[in-house]
């Protein structure tokens, strides 16, 4: 026998969803930025392409379309690879975390429409 739900576990629902709600917009917004992030990355891209190396300089040739941070930064690729990694998982977590916020609002909905709640009498 189910009981009865509480003006308290009403309550707590509201701000169950609100939260879960809440934690949606930041995953989508996060994943955005990551989006973003990956297509035009900081520095941008070259533009054209120039194959000669001018002496004295640490750059590779450019390519159209190549970052312009993978090949000029002093570091080269790592630190490069590392924002790709790092944008990567923040991508993917934002991705789950927003896939589940939105399976457990549906789950919520479904739920209140299929199991009835039982009044007092």
């Amino acid at each position: 026998m189910e009981r009865p739900a509480t003006e308290a576990d009403k309550k707590y629902e509201k701000w169950l969803k609100e939260k879960s709600n809440g934690i949606l917009v930041a995953a989508s917004l996060t994943a955005t930025m990551a989006y973003t992030t990956a297509l035009t990355p900081p520095g941008g891209v070259w533009q054209e392409n120039y194959n000669e190396i001018p002496p004295g300089t640490t750059y590779f040739s450019r390519r159209v379309g190549l970052s312009v941070l993978a090949e000029s930064n002093p570091h080269g690729l790592t630190g490069f690879s590392a924002l790709l990694g790092f944008n990567t998982v923040g991508f993917i977590c934002s991705i789950t975390v927003s896939t589940f916020a939105s399976v457990y609002n549906y789950g919520l909905r479904v739920a209140k429409e299929t199991v009835p709640h039982q009044t007092s009498r």
